[in-house]
């Protein structure tokens, strides 16, 4: 067995495909007060506050990532990886990203958009055998898979067409009975508008400072050694 010490950034910016295996369980991260999504969202603001201050916020641990590497993979195909621990925290952080874009689109931070999004998307090639399956990143549970992969095309308003069911009429989700992807991608979206000021803010101009604080989020992703708690 090989072990690497890596940053959330290499871990999530290389060409390949994240894939959970049949016998993992499917997405299972909570909101609310002792969810794990919301302490995750605690310690990100909390970094992003020590960032704004101008201290240096320690890095945090997110726990070891097992992998497994099916042997004889075709050339020119993305490297398939096999999620056997660490599927919560790698679909969280794809959702970190898809909220990120978002508020990119919201922002009209027409630079942000391509950069989040080589974090989802490998880039299309010639030597990819199933182009429309290999452009994912994150390729998960069959139960999660279709949602998964409506949420990283489309945006947030198509995103509540496609799923109406699980919205009311006025568009507000229905957290009682909604996917937890579609909640957790709800809630980030929500705490990251809140956090850089977009909510209630004037669209037109954009202040600077909310551009600054929304790039700061995607450069934190990248080194996290220091232990904090543990989301699950």
């Amino acid at each position: 067995m090989e072990t690497r010490v890596l940053n959330v950034d290499d871990v999530l910016r290389e060409r390949q495909r994240w894939c959970v295996p049949v016998y993992q369980r499917h997405y299972a991260w909570e909101i609310g007060e002792n969810g794990q999504l919301t302490r995750l969202w605690e310690d990100l603001e909390l970094r992003a506050t020590e960032h704004l201050a101008g201290t240096k916020p320690y890095p945090h641990y997110i726990g070891a990532i097992i992998v497994a590497e099916p042997p004889n993979q075709p050339f020119g195909t993305v490297r398939q990886r096999l999620l056997v621990d660490g599927q919560q925290r790698i679909t969280t952080f794809q959702l970190l990203l898809i909220a990120l874009r978002e508020v990119a689109k919201s922002l009209d931070s027409g630079r942000m958009v391509p950069v989040i999004e080589s974090y989802l998307l490998n880039e299309l090639s010639a030597g990819m055998t199933y182009p429309k399956v290999e452009k994912y990143k994150l390729w998960p549970s069959s139960f999660d898979r279709e949602l998964y992969c409506s949420m990283v095309d489309h945006d947030l308003s198509e995103i509540a067409e496609l799923q109406s069911d699980h919205y009311f009429k006025n568009g507000k989700l229905r957290l009682g009975t909604a996917p937890r992807l579609l909640a957790g991608l709800h809630y980030l979206y929500e705490c990251i508008s809140t956090f850089i000021g977009l909510d209630g803010a004037d669209s037109d101009p954009i202040s600077k400072a909310a551009q600054r604080n929304s790039e700061w989020i995607p450069q934190r992703l990248q080194g996290r050694s220091h232990p904090t708690r543990r989301a699950g």
